[in-house]
């Protein structure tokens, strides 16, 4: 009895879990199975890679625009060069430090160094190529729409 109980756990482990060890729960955010609070694992939020409330971060999305005229036309100062001003749009986000291992070796490969990851609503994002976080500045090396409607940046932390 206590065999065919063992048999039948290890065929319903096989099934929940993914050849990963992903949890194929109906929950979002658990790693593995043992994390899944549906099957006996932590509070969900203790499994979350943040460890903080979702979209309770806020960063400055960074876009420059010419310096005292119309949208679209330049102005050059004495040198010749284009005149421009930072245009900040404060947005919430989800931040998170660090990247996935995909993430960090396709940049490298490119010869970039992926430093953190941040997940904000699509309508928020135009195409900005700087970011400012919590007083350090951050060039967007990629960006992808993932799930929902949220628009996914993979950033690099600019030496000032």
């Amino acid at each position: 009895m206590i065999l065919l109980w063992a048999v039948l756990w290890a065929i319903v482990t096989i099934a929940i879990t993914q050849s990963d060890g992903t949890c194929r729960g109906v929950c979002r955010g658990c790693v593995y199975e043992t994390d899944c609070p549906q099957r006996g694992g932590p509070d969900m939020n203790a499994t979350r890679k943040n460890l903080h409330t979702p979209w309770s971060d806020e960063i400055d999305l960074i876009s420059f625009a010419p310096a005292g005229s119309e949208p679209g036309a330049t102005v050059q100062d004495a040198q010749g060069y284009a005149n421009v001003t930072e245009v900040k749009t404060s947005v919430f986000c989800t931040w998170e430090d660090g990247v996935s291992q995909k993430e960090f070796y396709l940049s490298y490969k490119e010869g970039l160094q992926a430093s953190a990851s941040v997940e904000l609503w699509t309508v928020d994002y135009d195409g900005q190529e700087f970011v400012d976080f919590r007083g350090k500045r951050y060039r967007v090396l990629r960006s992808f729409v993932s799930d929902f409607d949220c628009t996914t940046l993979i950033l690099s932390e600019v030496i000032r």
